[in-house]
């Protein structure tokens, strides 16, 4: 069965992939017409909507995604994140250099507005610089403040540096916890974890039954310009560490 699912879906994703991006290529050329960008906002989140249903994920959204400018901050657990993420509210992503390069995937990333970074130590005051400039610009930015993606069943520590952007900016910052559920218990399939590739991770999600992302939105944190980086990371933290224990919870009871 899963060599049938796979057949099926691994060509649609592709033929979906085909679409998107000569629609992105029309938007390419109507903007060198008209001198100024088309609004992707909308594009972008029905693509990603629709992603994530080729990818077979039934997402279920608890609390409530803020409409103004803000940062948000989840755990991260595969690149699919940025699918679920992006098809709940409109954001930017941020995404490390090395996704611009992967087969088309990474143009169509560029193309709807994803911002290329560079994870290493001494780049951070960069990074923050980049999200203060997105956040003055009243859009909302999302960040994995772990620093890499985990299998789901715990959060890692929150790296603070980056978090000092909404302190600058003044910006509320929103908690949130993802987790993925395949036939009553977390998922392990779709965990892109360790030395993993795209190329293999993919279809083998593709070959997987549908499984349900839960989402929890957590309430905002007003981040102040006399706040600590340190105090507002531990904060956030326990508010997803915590969510997820909810989820697991939920996942164990069955509920």
């Amino acid at each position: 069965m899963g060599i049938a699912r796979v057949s099926v879906r691994l060509p649609l994703f592709c033929l979906f992939l085909a679409v998107s991006s000569a629609t992105l290529l029309l938007f390419c050329v109507v903007d060198r017409v008209r001198r100024r960008p088309v609004n992707r906002a909308p594009f972008t989140r029905g693509f990603l909507t629709v992603l994530c249903r080729l990818l077979g994920f039934r997402i279920h959204i608890h609390g409530h995604p803020l409409e103004q400018p803000a940062l948000l901050v989840s755990n991260h657990v595969s690149w699919t994140d940025i699918a679920v993420l992006g098809s709940c509210s409109p954001v930017c992503f941020l995404a490390k250099r090395e996704v611009r390069r992967w087969p088309l995937i990474g143009w169509v990333a560029q193309q709807i507005g994803t911002v290329f970074i560079e994870r290493s130590a001494g780049r951070a005051a960069e990074v923050r610089a980049q999200i203060g400039s997105l956040l003055r610009q009243k859009q909302q930015v999302i960040i994995f403040p772990e620093g890499t993606t985990t299998d789901g069943t715990a959060v890692r520590p929150f790296h603070r540096p980056l978090l000092a952007a909404a302190i600058e900016a003044c910006v509320p910052v929103q908690a949130i916890t993802l987790a993925y559920r395949r036939n009553g218990a977390i998922d392990r399939i779709v965990p892109f974890v360790g030395e993993d590739a795209f190329q293999r991770h993919l279809p083998r999600v593709l070959s997987q039954r549908a499984l349900e992302v839960h989402v929890i939105f957590h309430p905002p944190v007003l981040a102040e310009a006399e706040d600590n980086p340190g105090r507002l990371a531990k904060t956030l933290h326990l508010q997803v560490s915590e969510g997820l224990g909810q989820l697991h919870n939920m996942i164990r009871t069955g509920s």
